[in-house]
């Protein structure tokens, strides 16, 4: 599976955001997925999410069966709520920490930097509100991603290639009471702490299918009685069969 196919559905909360509060609410927030191979049940990845105060993602933590790596990013807000920095470090010797930054204009993303121990990258980012694309060039190729008026991530384009498309349906989903910024899906592919199927699940309305260059994959949910999706099943995976297992913190705001 290449890298892009791995961003492309990546998991996860790529990546949450922000949560908007409301009265007497009873906030459920996911705090881990467990991605198995239903064909070696053994194969399994785990992301683990830290919420603060305000319910926001503050921390995304990765590790495997099959290896002793761990990866944690570590969000950070400015005082207008928006994501100004994600510091990602690794127990491998060999993947040398990193840290985005995000400069904005008008809560838009215009641009992000990118530090590690040997160099500093600039990289412009354009979003064109009317049709909410984001749009920046890495390695000579422009990358576009589409956002619905919800906030949740429709398609991305690279070049003139359609990447990913995501179709939903207008039911609560896996992230129904958190928000993903599109500064972490900005940067999902330079991530090491994000899985590699649910961050294109971390929209608030349920996905019903994900189609990469053509080929469509259905989703099926499980939900919970509280309408929670717990399992998510990929239905005619290119490659092995996969299932999302969802677990679930429950939280009560009261202003």
């Amino acid at each position: 599976m290449t890298r892009v196919f791995i961003f492309v559905c990546i998991f996860h909360f790529a990546i949450l955001g922000s949560c908007m509060s409301k009265d007497n609410y009873a906030y459920w927030l996911p705090k881990s997925i467990i991605e198995v191979n239903t064909a070696n049940p053994n194969q399994q990845t785990k992301t683990s999410f830290g919420y603060d105060a305000s319910y926001r993602l503050t921390a995304v933590t990765r590790n495997t069966t099959y290896n002793d790596d761990v990866f944690t990013a570590f969000i950070t807000y400015n005082e207008d709520g928006l994501i100004s920095k994600i510091q990602e470090i690794s127990t491998n010797p060999s993947i040398s920490n990193s840290e985005f930054l995000f400069e904005y204009e008008k809560n838009s993303v215009t641009q992000i930097r990118i530090i590690n121990t040997s160099t500093t990258k600039y990289i412009n980012v354009t979003h064109n509100k009317e049709e909410n694309i984001y749009s920046y060039v890495m390695n000579k190729s422009t990358q576009s991603f589409n956002f619905n008026d919800d906030g949740n991530l429709k398609t991305l384009q690279i070049g003139d290639i359609q990447m990913i498309e995501i179709a939903m349906t207008y039911q609560d989903g896996l992230c129904k009471d958190v928000n993903i910024q599109p500064a972490l899906f900005l940067v999902q592919n330079l991530l090491h702490a994000t899985n590699s199927f649910g961050m294109l699940l971390y929209n608030t309305q349920e996905v019903h299918s994900i189609s990469y260059e053509g080929h469509e994959m259905a989703i099926e949910n499980e939900f919970d009685e509280y309408g929670n999706i717990v399992k998510v099943r990929f239905l005619d995976h290119p490659d092995d069969p996969l299932e999302l297992r969802i677990a679930y913190e429950m939280n009560n705001m009261r202003l």
